[in-house]
């Protein structure tokens, strides 16, 4: 069993090279970086997938594509965003990368995987409006104990941090402008 639960794509390009991969330059493993392509398609260029939904030919081709693959519905795979990933994974050198197709979902994400009821999160304010709605109406449904610390109104951010952490604090949320 995989310890992901949509496992990451497959970089064909690290099949096809093996070993010697990784002493190659970041040029040209952006280039030979690619989502392994399904079985029963062998595209020359990455296309741009579409499709929100996946057509199997028949029940035992779903389950086994449903084993190993995460092509069944856009938002458990879809090879245009594997591609990305495969890419971004290997240029940051990490074990997986998830992407989002907004910062609120990136965001409740983490916190929903990390936090429990009876955890205390410390967050900056302000923060965008969508995230903040999150944490501070729905995260406390959960029995998150939220707090924020408006960083237009202390001198030094990151002491109020360090004074707001408890013993059940779990996770602190700072956002960058860009």
């Amino acid at each position: 069993m995989s310890e992901f639960a949509c496992p990451p794509p497959v970089n064909s390009g690290r099949e096809r090279f093996g070993e010697s991969f990784d002493q190659l330059q970041v040029e040209s493993k952006i280039s030979a970086s690619h989502v392994k392509p399904l079985s029963h398609a062998h595209p020359v260029v990455t296309p741009i997938y579409h499709a929100t939904t996946y057509r199997f030919d028949s029940v035992s081709q779903f389950n086994q594509t449903n084993h190993g693959s995460n092509y069944i519905y856009q938002r458990c795979g879809n090879p245009t965003v594997d591609n990305v990933a495969v890419i971004i994974r290997e240029l940051e050198q990490g074990a997986a990368t998830m992407l989002y197709n907004s910062g609120l979902a990136a965001c409740s994400a983490v916190l929903l995987e990390f936090l429990n009821a009876g955890d205390h999160l410390i967050c900056m304010k302000p923060i965008y409006s969508g995230s903040y709605s999150f944490i501070n109406e729905t995260l406390p449904r959960f029995n998150v104990d939220v707090q924020f610390i408006n960083v237009d109104k202390v001198k030094d951010f990151a002491a109020a941090v360090e004074a707001a952490i408890k013993k059940n604090t779990k996770a602190s949320i700072t956002v960058l402008p860009k």
